[in-house]
């Protein structure tokens, strides 16, 4: 088996996905299927993610974005950018669950 199911409890908690392309739409909509509190940050974001009820925010990520988060979902198409937020200093990323994917690429790494 190659894959290991997880369960996390989201009432209640602050949720972030960084990107707005096709994994993350994705991820989102699973995400949908059991809460409808969530924010999406990045440069552009598909019609599709625009369609759930999460807040939307078009604009590239920073650092201060993590503040308070406490399950996040890096789903950019730009590994450059996904390494920057996995490298972010520990106290800003402690507690959280991160799911990693460069979008494109033909296997997926999650972390």
């Amino acid at each position: 088996m190659d894959f290991l199911s997880v369960s996390v409890r989201i009432n209640g908690r602050s949720i972030l996905i960084v990107g707005g392309g096709k994994v993350a739409t994705h991820k989102a909509q699973i995400l949908h299927r059991f809460t409808d509190q969530a924010t999406v940050i990045a440069q552009e974001v598909s019609d599709a993610l625009k369609q759930l009820p999460f807040t939307v925010i078009e604009r590239p990520f920073e650092e201060g974005d993590l503040e308070g988060v406490q399950l996040l979902f890096v789903c950019t198409g730009d590994a450059a950018l996904n390494h920057h937020i996995k490298a972010l200093p520990y106290h800003r990323r402690h507690h959280l669950h991160r799911s990693h994917r460069v979008e494109g690429a033909q296997r997926g790494r999650y972390h």
